[in-house]
């Protein structure tokens, strides 16, 4: 992704500078000849060629059997099977997505069973951006961009001093760039990679061109109340930012207590997350747990209640549902044991570990062939122990029909 970014980035410069013809096209040509010359020394470097060879095949005697040139893992570490994923979401939720930060909990649903990983994000911002927020929140995005980049076009041919041409070409270059890596990686998902390319945006846009705009200033009251806008706008925002904070910490300290099995110590500091952070779906899930660990008939039925609070905040939290199916075996509800696990494979069908745990189920009540394509299902989806379980099964039934 890095070294795409710098080719698109050398690229967009190249034909910026062929094109304004703020060198001679001999010296441009020059400028191109120079860039290739240097790409093939850099790969004479024993550090770049064993890169390269990390993850492409070369193949001087080209055939049309083998191309010459291809990628030792096609499917880029997933990425590849989850922008297919990305995009069947889009091709589903078309005008607005399915919301913004959603990504997360709707990919279970769409990836395929060999994708053991669960992402967080699509490692492909822009097809990302376009299944949270669909058509229209791409519409958006097009505009900013068409008209970012028309701006800074314009300032880069007419006559600006040096000083805003150089901040005009310098931000379209590095936008593309930060775009042109955003294809493979979720670089807009860093909070210091989106400041920047906004303020990039920010400073392009706040040159002046009066041949197009016309600037007004604003009157004495009109600055005064669009500060005090600002000021109580960043206030709120730093407030909000407190309370998260504050509502991680206590998570944090309550993981800390879960795992030396402090129990009363995890809830109480899972709480207090929520007293900080009243929406927060994992603090209830984590007080479940908290709950479901201690493994009495009792903290059963709490863990239930803290699980359905966490998915009345969060209904497309797989794991959650999944974890309400396993108290609810505790408890010997079997029936709603199977409407939970049968709720979190309609979330993510291709869960190794909610096979593995439904086929234990279908096995304790006597359901051996419901077990074995339970027990398949998690083979197929690469779990450590559904084979030895599947052929434990099946050596069992063969020793009953003898």
């Amino acid at each position: 992704g890095g070294w795409f970014a710098l080719a698109v980035g050398v690229l967009v410069f190249w034909v910026w500078m062929w094109r304004t013809r703020i060198l001679p096209p001999r010296v441009a040509d020059a400028v191109l000849v120079l860039i290739v010359v240097g790409a093939a020394t850099a790969l004479t470097i024993p550090k770049v060629r064993e890169g390269c060879a990390a993850v492409l095949s070369f193949n001087l005697d080209y055939t049309f059997d083998y191309n010459a040139v291809r990628f030792l893992d096609p499917s880029l570490e997933g990425r590849a099977e989850m922008s297919r994923a990305t995009w069947q979401m889009f091709r589903d939720h078309p005008w607005f997505g399915v919301g913004p930060g959603a990504w997360h909990w709707f990919h279970p649903q769409y990836r395929i069973e060999s994708l053991t990983l669960s992402p967080r994000y699509a490692h492909n911002d822009l097809l990302q951006f376009a299944a949270e927020y669909g058509i229209t929140g791409v519409a958006l995005l097009l505009a900013v961009l068409t008209g970012f980049f028309w701006q800074a076009l314009s300032l880069t041919r007419r006559h600006f001093s040096e000083d805003e041409r150089a901040i005009s070409l310098g931000s379209a270059l590095a936008v593309c760039a930060l775009l042109a890596h955003s294809l493979v990686d979720f670089n807009m998902h860093i909070p210091a990679n989106a400041l920047l390319i906004a303020t990039l945006i920010g400073l392009t846009a706040g040159i002046s061109d009066s041949e197009h705009f016309h600037r007004k200033r604003l009157p004495r009251a009109g600055r005064i109340v669009l500060g005090v806008l600002l000021l109580v706008g960043a206030g709120a925002i730093a407030w909000n930012a407190f309370r998260l904070c504050s509502a991680q910490r206590h998570l944090l300290a309550g993981r800390a207590a879960h795992t030396g099995r402090r129990w009363d110590e995890a809830i109480h500091r899972y709480r207090e997350a929520l007293a900080h952070a009243p929406r927060c779906a994992e603090a209830h899930a984590r007080i479940a747990e908290a709950y479901l660990f201690q493994n009495t008939p009792a903290t059963a039925t709490n863990a239930l209640a803290a699980y359905q609070q966490s998915l009345d905040m969060n209904p497309r939290d797989a794991a959650v549902v999944f974890s309400m199916a396993m108290a609810q075996q505790q408890l010997g509800d079997t029936n709603q044991a199977f409407a939970a696990f049968r709720r979190a494979f309609a979330l993510d069908p291709h869960n190794a570990d909610y096979w593995t745990e439904f086929g234990r189920l279908q096995e304790r009540l006597g359901n051996n062939d419901d077990a074995m394509r339970a027990y398949q299902k998690a083979v197929d989806g690469h779990h450590p122990d559904a084979n030895h379980l599947l052929q434990r099964l099946r050596r069992r039934i063969e020793n009953q029909n003898r």
